[in-house]
């Protein structure tokens, strides 16, 4: 049917009256698939944050003309959308980091609360009261110091580590687990999303923040970049979390590295200084370099965070647990 003269439509925007009347209406045009709808889509099945959406650099771009990130802060946030990961060199004070250094270690002489650690021997996994013995000899993981570390507590949330977390979030920022490390973990090369649990299972990243200067040969952390696009690997084809009953998964790590290397992705090793920091995806193919020096220790300290609204699954099945607000607007839970 012939349209009316004069009668205003909308075709990539509004039409003044008298357009022609041989301009196809947006509908048939779909239909014909000269002009397919833009309809944002997550990565993933499971969702994500706003920046695996792929319109993610368009929002970057509105947020940048609305005066909402600095020029610096886009830079920032661009390659953390492509590549998964991104470093801040010095972002926490060297004072800031002796502090926290001296509560693991009273933590560790037992002169500060207790915390727990776990480490992997040839029997499995093992849990105990963390001491100085424990992390060295195992390459334990001392578990949620942050929880009753003050010094601890203001290094996770020091000002731009904080502001990262409020951008990729747009919500404050929990802190629903930590792990101290002396020794490097000689962890294969895995994705967090299988092992760490949060409710909305890809709203989550995780800080690893440097408590000396980090040599080679000591167990370093190795990631590759940009690994967090690629096609996920699911567990018998459906599930994102490995089960929870399950501790060793076959050729797990193999997969992750035949799948970088397929798409020409490169590992790198993080040599950082004391007080870098770098923050990671969910998804990002990450772990530590098998070969340690003797000697040589690797002192870090890696945080997982999700928004406030989130929680990790120990909080869904228990929600009496607490959250508390300690430094910079970020939060954490009570212990479990």
């Amino acid at each position: 049917m012939a349209q009316p003269e004069g009668e205003l439509r909308t075709y990539g925007g509004a039409l003044r009256h008298g357009e022609p009347r041989d301009i196809p209406s947006p509908r048939s045009d779909y239909e014909r698939g000269n002009m397919p709808p833009v309809v944002p889509h997550y990565r993933s099945r499971y969702g994500g944050l706003w920046t695996d959406l792929s319109s993610a650099h368009d929002l970057l771009t509105g947020k940048r003309q609305l005066g909402l990130v600095t020029e610096a802060e886009e830079t920032l946030l661009r390659r953390w959308i492509d590549d998964g990961y991104v470093i801040l060199e010095g972002a926490v004070p060297e004072a800031l980091v002796d502090e926290a250094l001296d509560e693991l270690d009273r933590t560790l002489r037992g002169e500060l609360p207790p915390r727990k650690a776990e480490w992997w021997t040839d029997a499995g996994k093992h849990f105990g009261v963390a001491g100085p013995d424990t992390m060295t000899f195992h390459a334990a993981k001392l578990l949620d110091l942050h929880l009753t570390s003050p010094a601890t507590q203001r290094m996770i949330y020091h000002a731009p580590l904080a502001r990262f977390l409020k951008l990729i979030f747009e919500r404050p920022p929990l802190a629903f687990q930590s792990l101290s490390m002396v020794q490097g973990t000689r962890q294969p090369v895995h994705a967090d999303t299988a092992f760490v649990r949060v409710s909305s299972a890809l709203e989550f990243a995780a800080c690893w923040i440097a408590l000396e200067d980090i040599e080679p040969d000591s167990g370093e952390l190795e990631y590759y970049p940009g690994s967090h696009a690629l096609e996920e690997q699911l567990f018998d084809g459906r599930y994102k979390w490995v089960p929870e009953d399950t501790t060793v998964v076959p050729d797990y790590s193999e997969r992750l590295h035949a799948a970088a290397r397929a798409a020409g992705l490169e590992l790198k090793r993080f040599l950082p200084k004391k007080g870098d920091a770098l923050f990671w995806a969910a998804d990002l193919f990450h772990g530590g370099r098998d070969h340690v020096a003797e000697g040589k220790t690797r002192r870090s300290h890696v945080t997982h965070f999700c928004p406030l609204d989130r929680a990790p699954m120990y909080m869904v099945r228990d929600p009496s647990i607490p959250k508390r607000e300690v430094h910079e607007g970020g939060w954490v839970c009570g212990d479990r």
